[in-house]
């Protein structure tokens, strides 16, 4: 068997690929085996960083509540034809309590039959709390009620309340988002 005889130049460059293809291979081996460093001396001839980069998630910002209006807030309410008891106007006072101040809701309430409680379920971001109702005008046919309570939570994100009417005739409810 004859060998050719190659050229310098072709000697050369098949030399330095296969020192390239092993440097390569080398640098790569090393970057895993060492979980994402290069060895030092490698870091400070290319100027990789030093140490294993991490990225870390940049946090969104929490939106900025919309505004639920201020002081006492009267609404109307407007209930199927086959709801009974039957709610037709709601006082919140106020409707943007502080910590610890008196939250009073007064509702205007009717029935053929007599209406027998009146309750408030208010939902916040962490916090659900019942209020009771009593009749502080006309009557337990046509009436209004009230509750009240110390207001003790936060209401940023999370702010609805749910009134249900009892009576003869049967039970009636209906939510109110304020925020």
């Amino acid at each position: 068997m004859k060998f050719k005889k190659l050229p310098l130049n072709k000697l050369l460059l098949s030399f330095f690929i296969i020192i390239a293809v092993a440097a390569v291979g080398y640098l790569g081996y090393t970057y895993f085996a060492g979980q994402g460093q290069l060895p030092e001396p490698v870091r400070k001839i290319t100027g990789l960083p030093t140490g294993v980069v991490s990225i870390t998630p940049t946090p969104t910002p929490k939106p900025t509540p919309r505004p639920i209006g201020t002081g006492k807030q009267e609404f109307g309410v407007s209930m199927s034809q086959d709801a009974w008891p039957k709610m037709t106007k709601l006082i919140i006072d106020p409707i943007d309590p502080r910590l610890l101040q008196k939250q009073t809701f007064s509702v205007e309430v009717n029935d053929t039959k007599p209406i027998t409680s009146v309750t408030a379920t208010v939902k916040m971001n962490d916090k659900t709390k019942s209020v009771q109702f009593s009749l502080v005008d006309g009557t337990n046919l046509k009436g209004r009620w009230e509750g009240s309570w110390m207001f003790s939570g936060g209401y940023d994100e999370y702010y609805h309340l749910i009134l249900e009417g009892v009576s003869g005739t049967g039970k009636s409810s209906f939510e109110m988002v304020i925020r």
